[in-house]
């Protein structure tokens, strides 16, 4: 039976085919997956013109792909072609399940980090303008890099809700310097970087003189929270629900540490539990976040 598969010219040709469509399946996904996103940065990397590296922003991973899976199967189609005749008399099923083997292998061993890949996605994304798809890129990583903290301040900045959405994802453990990272400084970059310093003095003194209306969420929570610690705090905003809400989270905060027994420093189950309730506020960035 193996023989008469070794000899056989239709299955041969079949063979044939197989390992021309494995190769670009394999190139296809290894391509898109894998590697896109770093393609397309060299790209853009390498254009020899501005005007050339917008255009490049129009290219998707998928381009690359197709284009990767073409000349694959075009270069097996002809490696095949041109295999001498003596090689026909091989176990093909043997030099299939090889080949899937070393390609599994060769994807382990050259897979870049996936930080890396959700970094230049986001980059990518916010160039093109599409911030919301950017946004959504890595939002649940629990651990994110400063750069995907940066292009996530981008991409909140662009869609106006720098204020409103940033502490409701997850910070990582190294908060980047907002006023150092980007070209010109607004108003609502700089009450950022005061929120993620947890300089409330200086915050109250700025919010004061803008319109209640134009405030974001974590900067009403961050007043809040500076009326209530700060004996003098310089502010006079005030809102019910957020006041209400935050009695709810000190309230929460102090039945959990006298259940546990816990004093002085916060545990590890209080921030859990914390985290659970209140993790996309203000406040528990400002008890339990990273600090710098």
């Amino acid at each position: 039976m193996a023989n008469c598969f070794k000899c056989k010219p239709n299955d041969l040709r079949r063979a044939h085919f197989i390992v021309a469509v494995l190769f670009g399946a394999f190139a296809y996904f290894y391509t898109v997956t894998l590697q896109g996103e770093s393609v397309l940065a060299c790209l853009r990397q390498f254009a020899t013109s501005a005007e050339g590296s917008e255009r490049l922003l129009l290219v998707e991973p998928w381009h690359v792909g197709g284009v990767a899976m073409a000349s694959a199967m075009l270069a097996s189609a002809v490696l095949l072609k041109c295999m001498p005749l003596h090689v026909a008399n091989v176990d093909w099923r043997k030099v299939l399940w090889g080949t899937f083997a070393a390609m599994f292998l060769f994807c382990l061993l050259t897979s870049p980090l996936e930080e890396r890949t959700i970094e230049l996605r986001m980059q990518r994304l916010n160039q093109k303008g599409e911030y919301a798809e950017a946004l959504k890129t890595g939002a649940t990583r629990e651990n994110p890099s400063t750069v995907i903290l940066h292009e996530r301040m981008v991409a909140l900045e662009h869609l106006g809700t720098l204020g409103e959405d940033f502490f409701a994802f997850p910070l990582g453990k190294e908060i980047p310097a907002v006023t150092s990272r980007f070209a010109s400084v607004s108003s609502s970059r700089v009450r950022l970087g005061l929120l993620l310093a947890r300089d409330l003095q200086h915050l109250g003194k700025i919010c004061k003189h803008l319109p209640a209306d134009s405030l974001q969420q974590a900067e009403k929570e961050a007043l809040v929270l500076y009326a209530h610690t700060w004996l003098h705090a310089d502010c006079c905003f005030s809102d019910a629900a957020i006041e209400a809400n935050y009695l709810d989270f000190q309230h929460m905060r102090k039945e959990i540490r006298r259940e546990h027994h816990i004093s002085g420093h916060h545990s590890i189950i209080e921030t859990n539990l914390m985290r659970e309730a209140y993790g996309r506020t203000y406040w528990y960035y400002y008890y339990y976040g990273q600090r710098r």
